[in-house]
């Protein structure tokens, strides 16, 4: 007699969903059991979405082509391969609407492949621009949709305009900021090396409606260390009590996936919005004292 027999088919279903939940691998092999159970896994299967290579992002298109209505289980898509851009574009066609986007494909590349079509799943309210994305400093910033609620970049030595308010001024429902200091970007270590587009931009955080800027610094424990205490010191200076700046996870990448799998990706906010609530709870009472 099969061990479910005696159940209630919704006490079953709410069981093997709960045991695919989270754990990829367990929801691949349970959409082989039957095809009640696999319509049952399918959008928890497909919720998080990681193409990391060209032959993944080739299998998936296809998938697509042939299925096209699982592209309404995707809730967080990272298109992490460089390409081939086509490929990407077919992707970003068929998910336009995923919520939760991350790319590690070079966005001035794909602008000038596809420059009379909208980026489509690029409206996404919450996007990562990981990696190679915005290598170059010059990419347009109408990739982004203007409805972007949250937003991390990787910035490299000439990518510091993006925080100059006429760059932000191009994301006006933004509220969430974060940007990663590549090994290759010049940190701040001293006065003189602080690039005027950061300065500029501390001095008017406060005026902004951002909630948070999380600045996350990657490279080596020394060099992460320092680049750290220099900028949050500046922060001090700047009285920016919105600024966050923590040293970057092992792999953005990894952090992005893992906080999705989890049920999103907000949960690599809260620290730096508590922060920063902390700080203002601190500052209302100093000044009510």
């Amino acid at each position: 007699m099969p061990p479910f027999a005696a159940l209630p088919v919704e006490l079953v279903r709410d069981i093997l969903e709960l045991a695919a939940e989270g754990d990829l691998a367990t929801s691949t092999t349970l959409t082989r059991v039957n095809r009640a159970v696999k319509s049952w896994i399918e959008p928890a299967l497909y919720e998080t979405v990681v193409l990391e290579s060209a032959s993944a992002l080739s299998s998936f298109s296809a998938v697509l082509e042939q299925r096209p209505r699982l592209a309404a289980h995707v809730k967080h898509l990272g298109l992490i391969a460089p390409g081939p851009i086509p490929t990407v574009h077919r992707i970003l066609h068929a998910c336009a609407r995923v919520p939760s986007l991350a790319c590690g494909f070079s966005l001035p590349s794909y602008a000038t492949q596809f420059a009379g079509e909208p980026p489509l799943a690029l409206a996404a309210r919450e996007q990562h621009l990981l990696m190679s994305a915005c290598r170059d400093g010059r990419w347009d910033s109408a990739l982004a949709s203007p409805y972007t609620t949250h937003l991390r970049l990787h910035i490299d030595a000439e990518s510091w305009d993006v925080l100059s308010p006429a760059r932000l001024a191009a994301w006006p429902a933004l509220t969430h900021f974060a940007v990663v200091l590549s090994p290759c970007t010049p940190i701040p270590s001293a006065p003189d090396d602080i690039p005027d587009a950061l300065l500029s931009f501390l001095r008017v955080l406060d005026e902004l409606p951002l909630q948070v800027l999380l600045v996350q610094v990657a490279g080596g424990k020394t060099r992460k260390r320092s680049a750290v205490q220099r900028l949050r010191a500046l922060g001090k200076e700047n009285n920016a009590r919105r600024l966050v700046v923590e040293p970057a996870p092992v792999s953005t990448v990894r952090q992005w996936e893992d906080t999705a799998r989890m049920g999103g990706t907000g949960a690599m906010w809260d620290s730096a919005v508590a922060e920063v609530a902390s700080r203002k709870e601190n500052w209302a009472a100093a000044t009510t004292s």
